[in-house]
C-alpha cells in the first residue's frame, strides 16, 4: 500500500513537470513563430524547468520525511530521485530539440520563400 501511494503521488509530480515543460515549449514556439525570439539559449528553457524541478524535489523530500510509512519507503527514495532527474533532463533535451528544429525550419523556409 505505501508503494502504491508513492507511485500515485510520483505520477502526479511527473505530470506537473511535464505540463510545465509543455507550457514553456508552447510559449517559446509562439514567440519564435511570431518573430519575438531570433535565437535560442539553453537557459531559456533549462532555468524555468529547473525551478519547477526543485519545487517538486522539495515535495519529494517532504513526502519521504513526513509520510507515516517513511521507514518503509526510504529504500525507494534514491530510485525516485534518479527517475525525476532523468525525466527533467529528457524533457529539457526534447524541448531544446523541438525549438532548434523550429528555428531550422524557419530558416529553410526563408531561404526558399
Amino acid at each position: 500500500m505505501p508503494m502504491s501511494k508513492l507511485e500515485t503521488i510520483y505520477n502526479y509530480w511527473t505530470w506537473e513537470l511535464r505540463r510545465h515543460v509543455q507550457k514553456l515549449q508552447d510559449q517559446l514556439i509562439n514567440q519564435i513563430q511570431n518573430g519575438k525570439i531570433q535565437t535560442f539559449e539553453t537557459y531559456t528553457l533549462e532555468a524555468p524547468v529547473t525551478q519547477i524541478y526543485k519545487a517538486i524535489k522539495q515535495k519529494l523530500e517532504k513526502y519521504f520525511n513526513e509520510d507515516p510509512d517513511s521507514e518503509v519507503l526510504v529504500q525507494w527514495k534514491g530510485n525516485f530521485e534518479n527517475k525525476l532527474i532523468t525525466l527533467r533532463e529528457a524533457l529539457i533535451l526534447d524541448g531544446q530539440r523541438k525549438v532548434k528544429e523550429l528555428f531550422s525550419f524557419k530558416k529553410k523556409s526563408r531561404k526558399t520563400g
